[in-house]
């Protein structure tokens, strides 16, 4: 009989460590989560004038799903500003938020890229010869960022695509 009960104990305690171990594995995947958000952008020329406004694909398989995304293109010298498709403002990010940003082009050129907050500091920025690209980092200050794409190269580009993830 002191068999059985230390045999039943002993499955109990088991299965309660399982049961532990399953919950926190739960909690850390929903801590790496990323939420994937829509995107709209305003493409700007290199005077600063608004030569475009819509919304963005959100992978290379989208594009095909709609007759027209918009051209999408960012002149020599001109820019693409990336916001919120569901507010049309900047994406308000949390501290201590991981955020991610990809993005496609038709073709190897010679860009800058990033994300930066509002007031101006840069969170992410990279410059130079890409056909794509991916910004991570974590949010150090609360506050209304957005993404960006300026294109430094001689000729024309097209934005294919861009996603913009967070995990709060």
């Amino acid at each position: 009989m002191k068999k059985i009960v230390t045999m039943l104990l002993i499955g109990l305690l088991c299965f309660n460590g399982i049961l532990e171990v399953s919950a926190k594995d739960d909690e850390m995947s929903r801590d790496k989560v990323m939420e994937v958000h829509r995107v709209s952008y305003t493409t700007y020329d290199a005077n600063g004038n608004i030569t475009e406004r819509g919304d963005l694909p959100i992978d290379e398989h989208e594009i095909n799903t709609r007759d027209y995304w918009g051209t999408r293109i960012i002149e020599c010298g001109g820019y693409m500003i990336l916001h919120s498709q569901d507010t049309g403002f900047p994406y308000f990010l949390v501290a201590g938020a991981q955020v991610n940003m990809q993005f496609g082009l038709n073709r190897n050129a010679m860009i800058a890229s990033g994300i930066k907050k509002s007031s101006g500091e840069y969170l992410a920025s990279v410059r130079g010869l890409t056909g794509g690209r991916s910004h991570s980092a974590v949010v150090q200050q609360t506050g209304d960022y957005y993404g960006y794409i300026r294109n430094d190269d001689s000729s024309a580009i097209t934005v294919n695509y861009v996603s913009f993830s967070t995990n709060y």
